[in-house]
């Protein structure tokens, strides 16, 4: 499709007071079970400060906004950036989450068949303890890596469900539209969707924000 997501005038408003403003292709996925549509990254993710293949996932989010409800827009007054070459499309996006998804499984049973094997398995006791003994202190870490990774497999797998996205098969409509993106003199960054300002702090936790801003707006 590659419109334009319409914003409300008094948003527009905004952008040189308040924002930077500027238009980014970004792929736009209904699940069939949902009202509403989710917006997943096709650009940002070139500039994220971690390599780890999730990090594109986590810049998704919810558009608060049904499909029904997109206004029009007509890309006006501000700059373009286009998505690199299939990044967007209904196959790049399939297959980004297909890999994701398969890569994502591996690790954890890997994990957990090295835990399983491992003499170094400790009680919430002995982790208690690991605290203040130096013995146990490797031991300690060893399981608290453990169970991060296993935090972030959760994660992973509940945003891909969100997306429709589910034993290995995207049951979602996708396409892909502009949206206005506004960065604040903070370098804080919103997106702006009909009437709705939708904040984004994990683009600030993920992105080189100073790199985002000088390429995109010197």
């Amino acid at each position: 499709m590659k419109g334009f997501i319409g914003v409300a005038e008094r948003l527009v408003d905004k952008c040189g007071s308040i924002y930077q403003c500027i238009w980014v292709e970004t792929a736009i996925v209904k699940p069939y079970n949902s009202d509403t549509f989710y917006c997943i990254d096709c650009f940002f993710h070139n500039y994220s400060k971690s390599d780890k293949p999730e990090s594109r996932l986590l810049l998704s989010y919810n558009s608060k906004t049904s499909p029904g409800e997109i206004m029009p827009g007509t890309g006006k007054s501000f700059r373009t950036v286009n998505a690199d070459r299939d990044t967007c499309s209904k196959k790049g996006v399939e297959e980004y989450l297909l890999n994701l998804y398969e890569s994502t499984r591996h690790s954890m049973k890997e994990l957990i068949s090295e835990r399983e094997k491992s003499q170094k398995k400790i009680s919430f006791r002995g982790m208690l303890l690991g605290l203040i003994l130096p013995r146990q202190r490797d031991e300690l870490q060893e399981e608290g890596s453990y169970w991060g990774s296993l935090t972030r497999y959760k994660i992973v797998m509940e945003l891909l469900k969100l997306l429709g996205f589910e034993n290995g098969v995207l049951r979602a409509e996708v396409d892909s539209m502009y949206i206005l993106y506004g960065f604040d003199k903070k370098g804080r960054v919103s997106a702006l969707i009909g009437s709705n300002v939708i904040e984004l702090p994990n683009y600030n936790k993920l992105l080189d924000t100073e790199k985002v801003l000088s390429i995109l707006f010197h």
